[in-house]
């Protein structure tokens, strides 16, 4: 079930991806911390989402659930990032 939510957040995610440049279109915004950090949030997500899909089946495959619940909710870490920035508006 994590696996499907996971490859159709990264499928959907590559529009934002690709709309990311957008970010340093401003003057100084490429100096800017906070977008960087929102810019490279953005950009990771996709792979951080294939990441967590086998990183789980992987620990499911040496029977470490522990493991295997952390690594699936490895890309809430992008998707918090990117809420907080954008909740507090600073950039």
């Amino acid at each position: 079930m994590a696996s499907a939510a996971w490859t159709a957040s990264a499928v959907l995610s590559i529009r934002s991806v690709m709309m990311t440049p957008m970010l340093f279109d401003a003057p100084g915004s490429s100096e800017n911390a906070i977008v960087i950090t929102l810019a490279l949030s953005i950009v990771t997500f996709p792979v951080v989402c294939a990441l967590a899909i086998a990183v789980s089946w992987a620990a499911l495959y040496i029977r470490s659930e522990a493991l295997a619940i952390a690594g699936t909710l490895l890309p809430l870490a992008n998707i918090v990032v990117a809420i907080g920035i954008v909740l507090c508006g600073v950039f």
